[in-house]
């Protein structure tokens, strides 16, 4: 009996069914794209968890073993932001860790403390995990300070106003802050990797690179096209969300030595488009879309393939992270932590 018939129509339902249960549902989810063609069916493992719920605007994310970490706005009142924290495994309610923030923006770990950007203070803060009530100033007096990461031996942000990107040993907290650049147009979000930190200019139509030690001027890695946003590195390359005139949002990589690449496009979308970047050893994920209907995507890293919906009608999604079993992200509108099971990539061949 010849089956191909079924088959094709079979083929041609396939995506408008997973699209009517992905919208049923609210949040299950997705493996059909929204935007890209389909190469590979997606079994859901679980529908996406919340970890936490009545958060005041969560926006940046951040991990360690055990742990999520975030930051809350605290719109409509930015001066009221806090910082807080859940297990990974849902096991205890989530805490708030520190309160009266201003506007806390990026946020990042190490073995010992939670390190964040506060906007409207002005300040770059730390406080113990071991749970010290007591507040550590890494620098004051900053103007816009967003961008954060750290390393075993310092802490570095962008201080967005004044064009500059900064650096404070962590050992001595209270020694004067090192200037490894200045004069950029809005330095936005940070990633690093052992020699070097990347960053995105939020108007300035670039990616930038300059070395930690500051021993160099820093380098234009690639052109942007207009408005950058999330950004992330692996061993070569360096990912970032980028929007230009024509209203796209595109998810974009170069090589991190930015010489003699051009910049490659692994995925479009219309609307607000890609916000924040993670990555695991295959694959790019970011947050994408607007308050009431956005969604969480991933896609190979090397651009051998199309784009891949894991969740959909999240309500405003922002920060993300990535670990072995889940990927994370916060709902900066519907102010909530969620957690979804990595997807496991299954090529569906269907018979002509």
């Amino acid at each position: 009996m010849d089956h191909r018939p079924v088959t094709r129509r079979l083929a041609l339902i396939a995506p408008l069914i997973g699209l009517f249960v992905g919208l049923f549902i609210g949040g299950l989810s997705c493996t059909f794209s929204l935007a890209e063609p389909v190469d590979a069916i997606v079994p859901p493992a679980e529908p996406p968890v919340v970890l936490a719920t009545a958060q005041a605007d969560p926006w940046a994310i951040a991990l360690d073993g055990t742990t999520v970490y975030w930051t809350n706005d605290g719109m409509p009142d930015p001066t009221d932001g806090s910082v807080a924290k859940a297990l990974k495994d849902k096991s205890r309610t989530p805490v708030t860790v520190a309160r009266m923030q201003g506007d806390p923006g990026s946020i990042a770990v190490d073995d010992l403390y939670i390190y964040w950007t506060a906007r409207i203070d002005g300040t770059v803060v730390r406080l113990p995990k071991a749970g010290a009530n007591s507040l550590e100033l890494i620098a004051t007096n900053q103007s816009y300070p967003l961008g954060l990461v750290v390393d075993n031996d310092a802490v570095y942000w962008t201080d967005t106003d004044r064009g500059r990107i900064l650096k404070r040993a962590k050992n001595d907290p209270s020694a004067a802050a090192q200037i490894l650049t200045a004069g950029t147009t809005h330095p936005w979000l940070m990633a690093q990797d052992e020699t070097n930190l990347y960053w995105t200019l939020r108007a300035g139509q670039s990616v930038m690179r300059v070395a930690k030690d500051g021993t160099s001027l820093p380098v234009v890695v690639a052109p942007a096209l207009g408005d950058g946003w999330g950004i992330a590195v692996d061993d070569a390359f360096v990912y970032w969300r980028d929007s230009g005139t024509d209203g796209m949002g595109r998810v974009m990589r170069a090589a991190k030595n930015g010489v003699g690449t051009a910049p490659q496009q692994l995925a479009a979308t219309t609307g607000e488009g890609p916000r924040f970047l993670a990555l695991d050893q295959t694959s790019v994920y970011w947050t994408s879309g607007p308050n009431d209907s956005g969604m969480i995507v991933s896609a190979p890293k090397d651009g051998s393939g199309h784009p891949t919906t894991l969740a959909i009608n999240q309500a405003g999604p922002r920060g993300l992270a990535v670990d072995d079993l889940y990927v994370y992200w916060t709902n900066f509108s519907g102010a909530t932590v969620m957690r979804l099971t990595k997807p496991m990539p299954q090529t569906m061949a269907l018979r002509r």
